[in-house]
């Protein structure tokens, strides 16, 4: 049952380890449900399972429940952020306490500040594929990149908007690019579900492992209904989230549908999200009487 695994003979630590190449990896079960990412990293002999682990904007608060069930687990963690003006490297909305922050500097490099540590790592955990290069020369373990997927791993028509300069120097194209070389590099990869570890498949020839986000039903249930959202209550609500501006997220699609329901069904739109749409998305979700969320605090 390995066919198509590849990678896990990254992660082989400590005596005794040859041919159990990650078969934890693929442990499964009641203790498991939720609890993705948590049987990636072996202990060492050392007693050092050091996971370093860089949060970025994409798929933040999972990263953070990972760095949580981490430390319940008893490894090792050290998260690390780069940032001029940021003092932590976990985010203030999130109540995880690692073993060790690190805020570096943007013209810092990680072996500066980890040098204590950087020949104990078994390995470096990233979140956004510009790390990669940062981190890939500066230790000796295996670096895996974590893809939960974003518009350049998609193709978003947004990099051919006439909103967005898509030029030869335009930082989209910039990073467009990075993405596309940062794949060819001999990492890990680990993806959060088919669309993405199929698109590394066919498009880099690459293949990752899938490790499925985790919902906490205990948190994630429906509950009372805020009354910020000024809504009747006796009127039924459809909540959108997400950013309007990239095309991928299909809301053109969503807003079209909610009309054609509107003719039959009375209800509420509450759509919390980044910023407010452009034409004609907006004139769409005016007509619609949608209510805007937008940037709320955590």
């Amino acid at each position: 049952g390995m066919t198509g695994l590849c990678g896990a003979v990254w992660f082989l630590r400590g005596q005794g380890m040859t041919g159990l190449c990650g078969a934890v990896w693929f442990l499964r079960g009641q203790v498991m449900t939720g609890l993705c990412g948590a049987v990636w990293f072996l202990r060492g002999d050392d007693g050092l399972c050091g996971v370093v682990w860089f949060l970025r904007g994409q798929g933040m608060k999972m990263l953070c429940e990972h760095l949580r069930l981490l430390c319940e687990r008893g490894h090792f963690v050290i998260a690390v952020h780069w940032s001029d003006t940021e003092t932590r490297a976990v985010p203030p909305w999130f109540d995880v306490k690692v073993d060790l922050e690190l805020v570096l500097r943007l013209n810092q490099r990680l072996r500066d500040v980890l040098y204590q540590y950087v020949m104990k790592l078994d390995v470096v955990v990233v979140g956004w594929f510009t790390q990669i290069t940062a981190v890939l020369s500066e230790v000796g373990c295996p670096v895996m990149y974590f893809e939960q997927g974003h518009e350049y791993l998609f193709a978003d028509p947004i990099r051919f908007s006439k909103h967005h300069d898509y030029s030869r120097h335009s930082p989209l194209l910039k990073s467009d690019r990075k993405f596309h070389a940062a794949m060819h590099l001999p990492v890990a990869l680990a993806a959060v579900s088919n669309a993405p570890q199929t698109i590394l498949e066919r498009h880099f020839g690459r293949l990752a492992m899938q490790v499925p986000n985790g919902i906490d039903s205990s948190k994630f249930m429906p509950g009372k209904r805020s009354a910020r959202l000024f809504l009747p209550k006796e009127c039924k609500s459809i909540l959108l989230v997400g950013n309007p501006n990239l095309p991928l997220k299909g809301f053109d699609i969503a807003l079209t549908a909610l009309q054609a329901l509107a003719q039959h069904v009375r209800f509420e739109t509450v759509w919390i999200l980044q910023k407010e749409p452009v034409e004609p998305l907006l004139s769409a979700a005016r007509h619609l009487g949608v209510r805007f969320i937008q940037d709320p605090p955590q």
